[in-house]
């Protein structure tokens, strides 16, 4: 018996592969500067003009060299998966509020040639260990 095949625009598959996708998608906040403050909570400060997503499955991410002195100015422990700099971001210095803390679920990571520090009131890792920080 001949194979079946099925067209998807210019894709073409066997009607027996299985294509599969696993683990959960991760929300990514590209912090742009672009809201007129430093706020975490100003929409206009993130790449999609959205306020940052604060679940355990967010990832705030840095690049660029525009407002490198944010501030996290949410209320109580917030979560993120992650804190990201990006490939050729500036030296970013995150700050927060007096008790705008944070929940960590993975890491901090530098991807960027430049020193990055994070000054949050207290941060809480949630992830196993070994950290990476």
């Amino acid at each position: 018996m001949k194979p079946r095949h099925y067209f998807f625009g210019r894709l073409l598959l066997p009607a027996a592969v299985l294509i599969s996708f696993s683990g959960s998608a991760v929300a990514a906040n590209l912090w742009d500067g672009g809201g007129g403050n430093a706020n975490w909570t100003t929409a206009l400060n993130w790449d999609d003009n959205n306020t940052a997503s604060s679940v355990t499955t967010s990832n705030v991410s840095f690049g660029g060299v525009i407002g490198l002195n944010s501030i996290n100015d949410y209320t109580g422990y917030t979560a993120w998966q992650n804190i990201l700099f990006n490939s050729g971001a500036g030296s970013f210095n995150p700050t927060s509020t007096t008790g705008a803390d944070g929940d960590l679920y993975d890491k901090i990571e530098n991807n960027s040639t430049n020193a990055q520090s994070v000054t949050i009131d207290a941060i809480s890792l949630n992830s196993t260990p070994p950290w990476a920080i």
